[in-house]
């Protein structure tokens, strides 16, 4: 088994509206201005066997992870 911590640093913008209003309801980021994001994930690989890359576990900076211990 394989695993790969992979970082993501990407600007990103998200705008959310009411579908009936149209009305702005959240936002971060705009197209002129994009939010930077910084991520991280955790990919792993089973060498065995032809599998495709899974996505084992995502981490955003700032953010408290979901695990801190294994055991």
């Amino acid at each position: 088994m394989v695993q790969a911590l992979v970082k993501f640093d990407t600007l990103q913008s998200l705008s959310v509206y009411n579908k009936k209003s149209g009305k702005l309801l959240q936002s971060r980021g705009t197209k002129e201005e994009p939010a930077r994001v910084i991520e991280y994930m955790v990919l792993e690989k089973r060498v065995q066997t032809e599998t495709p890359w899974m996505i084992r576990n995502q981490l955003l900076e700032g953010v408290k992870a979901k695990y801190d211990e294994l055991f």
